[in-house]
């Protein structure tokens, strides 16, 4: 399972469409609140990060 945080809604879209076309199970947040809550209710294998976040 991949988590992919970005706080820009299109490029959250763009790389979870082309990691789900990969075969990847994905699962989005859109702030570092948001993801923080999902890591510590799930297990993720990677993490995708927008090092650019408020």
């Amino acid at each position: 399972m991949v988590l992919v945080v970005d706080d820009n809604a299109l490029a959250l879209l763009t790389t979870s469409a082309v990691l789900s076309g990969l075969g990847a199970e994905v699962v989005t947040a859109s702030s570092g609140r948001e993801a923080l809550f999902k890591v510590l209710s799930a297990n993720f294998a990677v993490i995708v990060l927008d090092i650019d976040m408020p």
